[in-house]
């Protein structure tokens, strides 16, 4: 999304890895950049990886801002500098948020599924009229849901449509390009080698969600759906708490100056 006001573009990615035995994914890793609007020029970028230890967090390619996150202080949410076009904030919950000068944020919250490494992560856009050409997963924010759904090629899939179409002729077009990724890869390695081609998600259509699931979750629609993907109730309790989290960190973040 284009923020004119600022000169600026925002791209949020994100990296997802399928659950062992299950048609489940998680989300492994994100990255955000900020781009010149009049040149295209990348300003500043963030790349986080979830790990065992807690978060990689690299910006701008090279510098590791910390290593694990469970090591910080748990009194310091003051945040600290990156650069000049970012700055931190940290909760004793897990979680950080990502504030940049255009009034855009991230939040990144620590979970573990099925024993992987994982991250939820939350973007805070500015105000939908300071913000302009929006494209990709998040849809179109111009209050009008029939238009939400636009394919990279720019084919406009009608809003009733299913999920699986929406995840072949929407979301599958808006895979990562090598040439636009904001990833950090080891030597050697790029975005084929976290693709996974063969990989067909579950949908809600085929999912049943038990007695027990629905006592648990009640009418959250994230938290039944995970449950029942991985066949989980704490799965989708662990959401749950993760979306509560992930409103405070908004919360600070929105008094954090980048």
């Amino acid at each position: 999304a284009d923020h004119p006001n600022t000169n600026s573009r925002i791209v949020v990615q994100i990296r997802t890895t399928p659950l062992p035995s299950s048609r489940a994914t998680v989300i492994t890793a994100g990255a955000v950049g900020i781009y010149d609007l009049e040149t295209s020029e990348l300003v500043t970028t963030v790349f986080v990886r979830a790990k065992p230890a807690g978060f990689s967090i690299i910006v701008d390619g090279s510098r590791n801002v910390t290593a694990d996150i469970f090591q910080r202080d748990a009194n310091d949410v003051e945040g600290f500098e990156a650069n000049d076009f970012m700055g931190f904030s940290y909760s004793t919950e897990h979680a950080f948020t990502v504030s940049f000068a255009n009034a855009m944020s991230v939040s990144f919250k620590y979970r573990t599924l099925s024993g992987v490494p994982s991250l939820a992560i939350s973007p805070a856009l500015p105000p939908s009229e300071f913000i302009q050409n929006p494209t990709g997963l998040l849809g179109v924010f111009n209050g009008d849901s029939s238009d939400d759904f636009v394919s990279r090629n720019g084919d406009v899939l009608s809003a009733d449509a299913t999920e699986e179409v929406l995840f072949h002729e929407f979301g599958q077009t808006w895979q990562i390009l090598p040439e636009e990724s904001l990833f950090v890869y080891h030597p050697g390695m790029g975005t084929s080698d976290y693709a996974h081609p063969e990989h067909i998600p579950v949908f809600t259509s085929s999912l049943s969600i038990s007695p027990e699931v629905r006592a648990a979750c009640g009418e959250n629609t994230e938290c039944l759906f995970d449950a029942a993907a991985t066949n989980n109730i704490e799965a989708g309790l662990d959401t749950l708490a993760t979306g509560e989290v992930l409103q405070r960190e908004r919360a600070v973040a929105a008094n954090v100056p980048p």
